[in-house]
Order: C-alpha cells, then sequence, then structure tokens
C-alpha cells in the first residue's frame, strides 16, 4: 500500500510540474506583453520631412505646416492594418471638413507595390488621405517597426500620441482642436 502511493504521488508531481511551467509562462506573457491598446509612451519627435517620399491620393507632399497631423502606418499584408482601416476612414470623414487637421497614410512599401498599395485604397470607402509610400527612412525616423501605428503631431509638428489601435485617438485630436 506504501508502495502505491509513493507510485501515484511521483505521478501527481510528475503532471503538476508542467502545469505550473505554463502558468509561469501565461503570466510572464501577460506582464511582458506590449502595449497594444491606446496610446504608448514614447518622447516627442519631431514629424519627419515627408517631401522625398512617393505620394499617392496627393499631387505630392501635403501641407502639413500649423496643422493636427494624423499619421498612420501600415502596409499591405498586415492583418491588423487592414481591420483598422475602415475604422480609420470612418473617423477620418468626421475631421475631413476641419481644414486644421490632415491625416495621412506611411509605407515602407516600394514603388513596385504600388498596385497592391493603389487595390486597398481602392477597397476601402472614404479612404481618400494622402499615403506616401517608399518611405522606410520616415518610419526610421520614428522609430516605428509595430504595424499599425498611429501617430498624432501638434500644430508645431511635435508628435503627442503613439498607439497601436484607434482607442483613444479621437479624444487626442478631439482635445487638439
Amino acid at each position: 500500500m506504501g508502495k502505491e502511493r509513493a507510485t501515484m504521488a511521483k505521478k501527481s508531481s510528475d503532471n503538476l510540474l508542467p502545469m505550473i511551467l505554463v502558468g509561469v509562462l501565461l503570466t510572464a506573457a501577460v506582464l511582458l506583453r506590449p502595449r497594444w491598446g491606446g496610446a504608448v509612451d514614447q518622447t516627442a519627435q519631431p514629424l519627419p520631412p515627408l517631401a522625398t517620399a512617393a505620394w499617392l491620393n496627393s499631387d505630392g507632399a501635403p501641407k502639413l505646416d500649423g496643422k493636427i497631423v494624423v499619421m498612420d502606418a501600415w502596409f499591405t499584408t498586415c492583418p491588423p492594418c487592414l481591420q483598422s482601416l475602415p475604422k480609420l476612414a470612418r473617423l477620418h470623414e468626421k475631421y475631413a471638413g476641419d481644414s486644421r487637421v490632415q491625416f495621412i497614410g506611411v509605407t515602407f512599401e516600394p514603388e513596385e507595390n504600388l498596385p497592391q498599395i493603389q487595390a486597398v485604397v481602392d477597397r476601402i470607402d472614404g479612404f481618400t488621405w494622402p499615403v506616401a509610400y517608399a518611405a522606410q527612412r520616415q518610419l526610421d525616423m520614428l522609430d516605428i517597426h509595430m504595424f499599425p501605428t498611429l501617430v498624432v503631431f501638434d500644430q508645431s509638428g511635435t508628435s503627442v500620441w503613439r498607439g497601436h489601435d484607434l482607442g483613444g485617438l479621437e479624444a487626442q485630436i478631439d482635445s487638439m482642436l
């Protein structure tokens, strides 16, 4: 009987160890996860020069001086980017008549991808804001490596908000108007 209990106790502890390990890993994943929603902590950064980027939906770089600029960094094969674009289009529609606000899109994708970029723009109702493509240098200047990333710049061209989804974006724009 004592030998059976020892064998059962060993089997129980053998099963317990993997469960503890999974629990530790899940806890670490939750505690160490990146912040996906709302604003992300950041140091204020200047809006990089966009004159050298190629543009879609615009005849060259749009006039951004003195405007609140909402920049959406995205690319055509990014599922979260593609999911957020229709919501961003609805938000853009709210501010479309306000000359103090300018939405722009930025992608690292090269000119060879222009047909794919144009296809995404055409597929999203209300996606009428200018899009800079072949803009890897500008994304690097802003240290953008996760997509989508949204950045709001104030009228002086300094970033004041940064996030990976639209949570809090509208409130940020409204607070600046």
